[in-house]
């Protein structure tokens, strides 16, 4: 909450950072009152309280001097609001022994977080981790999908080729997640050698599972962000923002 006001009598106020729909009660000691003004979804109102004490309808106090110059906001993703959410899952199929365990156990942990992995998440298989980001950009500029979630294996040979594989997709996943706003998960295993990537495709742990958990995180995070987007700033709706009748 940052006082735009340029007197303490006149105490206007802007929200930033309250939680989506959080309702503020503030009021700056000022004779006119407090101004209300509307920033993304959240709402304030005028009134009559003492001292220049503002306050949230959760019972939080924040003291300033005549004026209210911040309320700090934590905003975190949540795993269990998976209702709407639409994933992609962009899968190679070279090294489909230690690929083919990552999906299995990314499938689990969305299936028992309670995605419908028929209704809310399509698969697109390509031939090798090279050839993910050429996909995931254009899905990612399609706007269709909250998240996306990247799987492959690259394992370390004899030649240089696992270093100019793994490090060109590393960078064509960053860049796709940067450019569009999707958040893109990074499910590339890079290992020396076979051992290491069976160990990280479920005999010690499944990092298919972390990668679902990355995916639900960044999306719902995400919704919250986009919420905060300054109504100054002209936006189009997001294609998996729409009903299912408009698109």
């Amino acid at each position: 909450m940052g006082c735009v006001g340029s007197k303490r009598d006149d105490p206007c106020i802007s929200v930033i950072g309250i939680g989506v729909g959080d309702p503020v009660l503030c009021h700056g000691g000022g004779s006119t009152g407090c101004a209300g003004y509307a920033w993304g979804m959240a709402t304030v109102s005028t009134a009559d309280l003492p001292g220049g004490r503002c306050l949230d309808f959760a019972g939080r106090s924040h003291w300033s001097d005549g004026c209210p110059s911040r309320v700090m906001a934590v905003f975190e993703g949540r795993f269990t609001n998976v209702e709407g959410l639409r994933l992609g899952i962009v899968i190679s199929r070279f090294n489909d022994l230690i690929v083919g365990k990552l999906l299995d156990g990314c499938r689990d942990a969305l299936k028992r977080h309670g995605v419908d992995l028929d209704a809310q998440v399509d698969y697109f298989w390509v031939p090798g981790s090279f050839e993910i980001p050429v996909v995931v950009h254009q899905l990612a500029q399609s706007q269709r999908y909250d998240a996306l979630i990247c799987l492959g294996a690259v394992i370390r040979g004899d030649t240089p080729h696992f270093d100019y594989v793994a490090a060109e997709v590393a960078k064509g996943i960053a860049a796709s997640s940067f450019q569009t706003g999707v958040p893109v998960v990074f499910g590339i295993l890079t290992t020396d050698n076979l051992q290491q990537a069976i160990e990280r495709a479920g005999v010690k742990n499944n990092k298919g599972w972390e990668y679902a958990l990355n995916a639900l995180e960044m999306a719902s995070l995400m919704r919250q962000v986009r919420s905060l987007r300054s109504p100054y700033t002209p936006s189009l709706p997001r294609v998996a923002d729409l009903p299912e009748s408009c698109t």
